[in-house]
C-alpha cells in the first residue's frame, strides 16, 4: 500500500500527516510522497465520505441569485469578455484582464466553431462552470457529479444544461471537450478514470484539467498546513512528472500547462493560524488588514502564475498521435 500508485516506486517515500481542516473537523490522515515521481497520494482513505462533503460544500450550493448585485455585474462584465475572447476580438483587453484574473477566464480554447462543440464537465457539483459556459454563447453542455443531490437541468436562452448525478464510469457518449475542474484530485484509481476519459474523448477532442500542483513553492513551504492539500477530500495530489506519467500511461500527451493561481499563499497562511475556511472568509471580508493582505496575495499569485511556481495548473491534453 506505500507503493506509489502512479509509477510503483517503493523506496525512500516520505510520510506526513494531515487534519481536516477546512470544515473544522480535525480528523487526521496520512499522505505519502513518492520519491521518484512526487505525487503525493492519501493512504488511508475514508470508507464514508459523507461527512466530507455537506450539504452546504461550497461546490453543491446554489449560485443563481446568491451573491451581490456588484458581483453579479463584475460575473456578467467578465461573462462579455469570455465571449468576445472566443471570438477573437479585443486582444489587447481580454488578454491583461485573464492574466490578472485567471479564474475570470473559462478553460476552453477558442477554435473554429467552438460554440457547437459538445463539452463535458467531470466532478461539476452544481454546474456554475457549465452555466458561465452557456452564458459565454456555448449550446451543448453536460456534466456528471457522483456527490450532488439529484439530477439538475438549467434551461437557458443557448440550450439547456444537463448535469447527471452518476460518476464518469455510468457515461457511453463521446464528447468533443471533457473538463475536470479540480475534480481529479477527489478521484481514488486515477489511471482507471484518465482510460474511461480516452474512451468518452472524441477522436481530435481536448482533455482539460486543473488541479493543485505539489511541484509549486507552497507545498514546500506549508507541507501539512498547505490549503490545497484539503484533506481528505483530495486523495492524489500531482507533480508535474507524475502527471505526464499518467497521461502517457492512458494514451494521452500534454500540449500545454498554464499556472493559474489566483489567491497566492494566504489561505495556506491562515491555516497554520487554525482558521477554518469560514473563518478565514470573514476575516478576509470583514477585516481592513484581511482585505488588503488578500489583494497583496492576489497580486503575489500573478508573480507565482509568471515564474510558473504557482500551487495550481490548467493542463490540456489529447490522445496521442492525434495532434
Amino acid at each position: 500500500m506505500y507503493s506509489c500508485r502512479i509509477c510503483g516506486n517503493s523506496k525512500r517515500n516520505m510520510f506526513y500527516e494531515a487534519k481536516e481542516m477546512l470544515l473544522g473537523l480535525g480528523d487526521a490522515f496520512k499522505y505519502a510522497e513518492c520519491n521518484e515521481c512526487g505525487c503525493l497520494w492519501l493512504v488511508d482513505v475514508p470508507e464514508d465520505f459523507t461527512k466530507y462533503y455537506p450539504s452546504n460544500y461550497y461546490s453543491f450550493v446554489s449560485f443563481e441569485g446568491s451573491t451581490s448585485l456588484l458581483r453579479q455585474r463584475l460575473l456578467a462584465g467578465f461573462i462579455w469578455l469570455n465571449a468576445i475572447y472566443y471570438n477573437n476580438k479585443f486582444k489587447l483587453i481580454t488578454v491583461p484582464t485573464f492574466a490578472l484574473w485567471p479564474n475570470s477566464f473559462l478553460p476552453v480554447r477558442p477554435t473554429t466553431g467552438i460554440f457547437d462543440k459538445k463539452i463535458l464537465d467531470v466532478g461539476c457539483g452544481n454546474g456554475k462552470m457549465l452555466y458561465r459556459l452557456s452564458l459565454a454563447g456555448f449550446r451543448k453542455l453536460f456534466g456528471c457529479d457522483p456527490y450532488i443531490e439529484k439530477d439538475i437541468q438549467y434551461s437557458l436562452p443557448n440550450g439547456n444544461i444537463c448535469i447527471r448525478k452518476c460518476e464518469i464510469f455510468k457515461l457511453d457518449e463521446t464528447y468533443d471537450i471533457i473538463m475536470l475542474n479540480h475534480s481529479l484530485e477527489h478521484m481514488q484509481d486515477q489511471e482507471k478514470v484518465l482510460r474511461k476519459l480516452h474512451s468518452l474523448l472524441a477522436e481530435y477532442g481536448e482533455l482539460i484539467i486543473r488541479i493543485p500542483i505539489v511541484s509549486g513553492n507552497a507545498w514546500t513551504k506549508y507541507r501539512e498546513t498547505w490549503f490545497a492539500l484539503d484533506a481528505p477530500r483530495h486523495i492524489f495530489l500531482h507533480s508535474l512528472r507524475s502527471l505526464s506519467l499518467l497521461a502517457s500511461k492512458t494514451g494521452f500527451q500534454v500540449l500545454r500547462v498554464i499556472h493559474d493561481s489566483t489567491e497566492g499563499t494566504i489561505r495556506s497562511k491562515l491555516y497554520m493560524k487554525g482558521l477554518t475556511l469560514s473563518q478565514q472568509n470573514e476575516f478576509l471580508k470583514r477585516s481592513f488588514n484581511g482585505g488588503m493582505l488578500h489583494w497583496m496575495h492576489k497580486v503575489y499569485s500573478v508573480y507565482l502564475n509568471w515564474v510558473a511556481k504557482s500551487d495550481h495548473i490548467r493542463v490540456y491534453l489529447t490522445k496521442k498521435d492525434v495532434n
